[in-house]
């Protein structure tokens, strides 16, 4: 299991410090823990993912390297932005676009604390649902299968727009007919497809969509 970096050693890193100052922490993603930080070159506001690499295994290590390289490669207004990686001895530090509205999964439960027959109104859950389906669009266009489509890895501005998120387990297939032959995701957000095949394809991930706008 790859090995969350304890914040204290991430932030006592001197590469790290010469170029951000921390904010706070705000959450764990699939390999590590996301922190608040603000550039001290331009001043703006990115999540950094801090990554102890010491005890990882191979795989979690190109697991890793795939979330790199593909959030170095994708440029869309509905998914997040890369910004910038560096390593510091063991240390792996990724930089990212921060998204201000939290995830959608957080802004669900609050919701339905005040509301739990309509938490939102239907325009809205439309707005945010198009969203989506425009960054897995751009996606799947590109032949990159996200894997892990749930409403804790879709993040969201204070003005409602959608980022689409972490993408460690993402694959990037041949062409659009290729199928990805293994297991992994949140059980809960499978499509019915990949619940009883376990392989995915682009068309597979349409199922994942509609489980999801099922949560909302």
């Amino acid at each position: 299991m790859a090995q969350v970096a304890d914040e204290s050693k991430a932030m006592a890193s001197e590469v790290f410090m010469s170029k951000y100052r921390n904010v706070k922490s705000i959450g764990k993603g699939s390999f590590g823990e996301a922190v608040l930080v603000r550039s001290k070159t331009d001043g703006k506001r990115y999540v950094v993912k801090a990554i102890e690499s010491a005890s990882m295994t191979s795989k979690e290590k190109r697991d890793v390297q795939n979330e790199i390289r593909i959030l170095s490669a994708v440029n869309h207004p509905n998914i997040i932005r890369y910004h910038e990686h560096f390593e510091d001895g063991t240390l792996i530090f990724i930089i990212m676009e921060y998204a201000d509205g939290g995830d959608l999964n957080s802004r669900i439960k609050e919701a339905k604390k005040q509301d739990p027959i309509r938490p939102f109104e239907p325009k809205l859950v439309m707005f945010w649902f198009l969203q989506i389906c425009m960054a897995l669009k751009y996606l799947h266009d590109n032949h990159i299968l996200h894997r892990d489509m749930k409403t804790a890895n879709i993040f969201l501005t204070s003005r409602n727009v959608v980022k689409l998120g972490d993408f460690g387990i993402s694959t990037v297939l041949q062409n659009t007919l290729a199928c990805a032959k293994t297991v992994c995701g949140t059980p809960y957000y499978f499509s019915p497809s990949y619940a009883r095949t376990g392989h995915t394809t682009i068309k597979a991930m349409c199922g994942h969509l509609v489980s999801f706008s099922m949560s909302c």
